[in-house]
């Protein structure tokens, strides 16, 4: 919370202390300390139940963006901030002494959240709406190339990408699941059986074709790349032994 939105952080912290002071000098009313005891039981229990344990939501851990599961989770209690950040906000205009400083102070503050809320918004990294949009953009035209490469009663094996070809074709999530890699051989007689995600490096195509899916005579083989994902075809190999 603190690394994301720094500035909604600073004032909240600010807003408390403020809060606490005037707490013990008896300045808040009855009302006051009631809001600010909801307001840190929610906080209390949203994390403890949801601070305890990490999620990671980007395929890079160490990235903090507008999706991260915390947001969401925690968006009660930033609600319930905003009347403690705008008690730090009255506070310091308090201490202004003419009225253009103090018009100067509260442009800012209302600048300051509505430009870093906006960005945040519409250019945060990875997640924002302008890169949200580019990447639905990408996977409609990811979509149209591998609906043209397969059938339309064609499986496609998938980790991350299953809402780009679902509906319109089969697909099954879990590359790695030992029960698929098991399934292998027995989808690939029922149709057309495909792999889409991240680009393997050719000697990891080969120990992948050698060690797993050769003891199912089968075979996976690159049809196209998009960036850095591509698309695989699955060929069936003949067992010669038994020739």
């Amino acid at each position: 919370h603190i690394y994301f939105n720094w500035w909604h952080a600073l004032f909240w912290a600010a807003g408390l202390g403020l809060a606490a002071w005037r707490f013990f000098r008896k300045k808040l009313n009855f009302q006051q300390i009631q809001y600010i005891i909801i307001f840190g039981l929610v906080s209390f229990w949203l994390i403890v139940v949801y601070g305890s344990w990490n999620f990671f939501d980007n395929i890079d851990p160490t990235k903090i963006t507008i999706g991260n599961s915390y947001l969401r989770y925690w968006l009660p209690s930033f609600v319930l901030a905003t009347p403690i950040i705008a008690l730090a906000g009255v506070a310091l205009n308090k201490f202004l002494k003419t009225l253009s400083l103090k018009i100067v102070w509260l442009v800012f503050f209302f600048m300051l959240f509505s430009i870093l809320g906006v960005w945040t918004c519409f250019y945060g990294e990875d997640e924002g709406l302008v890169h949200v949009r580019a990447n639905l953009w990408r996977y409609e035209s990811i979509a149209e190339s591998v609906l043209e490469l397969t059938p339309d009663d064609a499986i496609i094996i998938t980790d991350r990408s299953d809402k780009i070809f679902f509906p319109y074709r089969r697909v099954v999530c879990g590359f790695e699941n030992p029960d698929v890699q098991d399934a292998l051989e027995t989808m690939y007689f029922l149709a057309p059986l495909y792999y889409y995600g991240v680009t393997f490096p050719h000697e990891d195509l080969i120990r992948l074709n050698e060690d797993t899916f050769a003891p199912n005579n089968l075979q996976l083989r690159r049809l196209e790349s998009f960036d850095n994902e591509s698309l695989y075809i699955f060929d069936y190999i003949k067992d010669e032994t038994s020739a």
